[in-house]
């Protein structure tokens, strides 16, 4: 019986022993964090909010004062009869557009001061 378990335990020895000389153990690690890494970075890319970073703060405000705009236009379209809200639904567009960009540059021009006194 004794004779079985030293066999055995000598056997365990050598696996042990040739796991710890195992040469591409490390290599297989890192490989493994390289790709688990790559995967996590990979599912993080979204198309729409990477675009929507690349714009300027200008370009935003004036995206959304032009949907609010639309937004009055759609109201007084409904609420005024004729051309007359069209009109004025139209010139609200423009009008809103151009404030979103102010309120837009200026927030980007507060970015550019706050960096430049650091």
């Amino acid at each position: 019986m004794s004779d079985k378990n030293e066999v055995e335990r000598l056997k365990r020895l050598r696996e042990k022993q040739l796991s710890a000389r195992d040469p591409n153990a490390y290599e297989r690690k890192v490989q493994g964090e390289i790709a688990r890494k790559a995967n996590t970075a990979r599912k993080k890319q979204n198309f729409w909010k990477d675009s929507a970073k690349g714009l300027s703060r200008t370009l935003w405000g004036a995206a959304i004062g032009a949907v609010l705009g639309l937004i009055v236009l759609l109201v007084l379209g409904i609420l005024m009869p004729g051309d007359l809200g069209g009109m004025l639904g139209i010139v609200a567009i423009l009008i809103l557009a151009v404030i979103g960009a102010l309120i837009g540059g200026s927030f980007e021009w507060r970015e550019e001061m706050r960096r430049t006194i650091k």
